[in-house]
């Protein structure tokens, strides 16, 4: 047999999987997946911001907070915007390379979380939709497979505009995007799906916070003494020669489900601060050192108010 028909043996059975029905489908599931997460991530930047800085907590990088905002800001946009020029058949060769760029990061990335549990969850889809880390990476293996078929069959099959005005699209995609994202992170979320509704009743829900984390938190001690670490309750700690190493979660949950809590000191203030009686504006700053003095102005306007 001659080499060039031999060396195209491999690529004839690749192509037996190709069906135009399949490609569609891969880029329905795929781009509606990447429109919700960006969308969701783009409507609550500060949502993001937060997210990413839990992230970066955990791992011990020191990142200006100008770049945490600017990489909230992008990734939104930029899953909004792929994944729906990927719904469109628009740009069908580079959306498939970016958002195989992206799964190459995320997929290793939700592996780890999945078997370390840095954090609660993996901040996806924003606050409309919390799944698990498992499921989480889960999901990311079924959209890399689906990205590999179409990075070798996607250009096989027309999108809904030809490639003269694909510029436009993607421009009105991003103009959109960003301005969502600039109204959510300077004024609110257009839609708002953080866990308190207005008329939520603050003081009941931080009671029942405050019941659920006392009965339900159990934790063991991680303490060392001569290079030997040892586990101990909060009933059984080591005497003052061995040092504190860490703590684990060994039972119930120390993420609060549905009930607003401010922490102080390990301790949960919030029906403390709460007054039922009185007409309140609560401002918290979880981190002082990270306040910008540029918007010092709208704590005098509160105050002012």
């Amino acid at each position: 047999m001659p080499s060039s028909q031999s060396s195209n043996l491999p690529k004839k059975r690749i192509d037996r999987f190709f069906h135009p029905a399949l490609v569609w489908i891969f880029r329905l599931i795929v781009g509606a997946t990447f429109v919700l997460s960006g969308f969701t991530k783009s409507i609550d930047v500060w949502g993001s911001y937060y997210k990413i800085a839990e992230y970066l907590d955990v791992w011990g990088w020191d990142v200006p907070s100008a770049l945490v905002v600017l990489a909230a800001f992008l990734l939104g946009g930029v899953e909004f915007v792929c994944g729906f020029l990927l719904l469109l058949g628009c740009y069908k060769r580079a959306v498939t390379w970016i958002m195989l760029l992206m799964m190459a990061f995320m997929l290793p990335l939700t592996l780890y979380i999945a078997v370390a549990d840095p954090v609660a969850d993996c901040g996806c889809f924003g606050d409309f939709l919390v799944i698990s880390n498992n499921a989480t990476f889960i999901k990311n293996i079924f959209l890399t497979l689906f990205l590999l078929y179409l990075f070798r069959f996607n250009k096989r099959v027309d999108g809904l505009f030809v490639p003269y005005v694909q510029w436009v699209i993607g421009g009105l995609l991003s103009f959109y995007i960003l301005f969502v994202a600039f109204f959510g992170y300077n004024v609110q979320p257009m839609i708002d799906f953080r866990r308190f509704e207005p008329g939520t009743d603050l003081l009941a829900s931080a009671d029942n916070s405050d019941e659920e984390s006392e009965e339900e938190a159990e934790y063991e001690f991680i303490y060392e003494k001569d290079g030997r670490e040892e586990s101990f309750t909060l009933d059984n700690l080591p005497d003052s020669t061995w040092t504190f190493v860490d703590r684990r979660l060994i039972g119930g949950s120390e993420t609060v489900t549905d009930g607003f809590a401010v922490i102080s000191d390990g301790e949960n203030i919030a029906a403390d601060i709460i007054d039922p009686e009185a007409d309140q504006f609560i401002v918290t700053i979880p981190d002082l050192s990270k306040v910008d003095l540029s918007y010092t102005y709208l704590l005098n306007e509160l105050n002012d108010y």
